[in-house]
């Protein structure tokens, strides 16, 4: 997508920074991998992320919590791929976005989002 729109965000860098570290505390606690921001941990983050996708049924978590999820895991994702190949945070297209150069625009929280919500046609391993 497009970044004409896309506008820098120094403090939702410090947002991102937090949730990502919360994720990996809570992929550790609750499921006892390690997440270490390489290409490969995306892996490891499809797996759980797996994980919650065929549990929302039996657990019936509201939107907000499924958004908080997708923050969460969203942040993480977005802050591996900055930290291997460059980009920032910021709003694009009215949504938190990650501008990755050359003019194009990624949305992390919105692919761990559908990826909890639709399952693994929108896996993020590739991604």
């Amino acid at each position: 997508m497009s970044d004409q729109d896309f506008v820098a965000d120094p403090q939702l860098q410090i947002v991102v920074t937090q949730a990502a570290a919360k994720c990996v505390e809570f992929v550790k606690l609750k499921f006892g991998k390690t997440l270490d921001y390489s290409d490969n941990s995306v892996n490891e983050i499809e797996s759980v992320l797996a994980v919650l996708h065929q549990s929302i049924p039996a657990e019936k978590p509201s939107q907000e919590d499924i958004q908080d999820y997708a923050t969460l895991f969203g942040s993480y994702l977005g802050e591996t791929y900055r930290k291997n190949h460059g980009g920032e945070w910021g709003i694009g297209s009215g949504t938190v976005a990650l501008g990755i150069g050359s003019g194009y625009l990624a949305f992390p929280w919105a692919r761990a989002f559908k990826r909890l919500t639709h399952g693994e046609e929108d896996g993020v391993d590739a991604w």
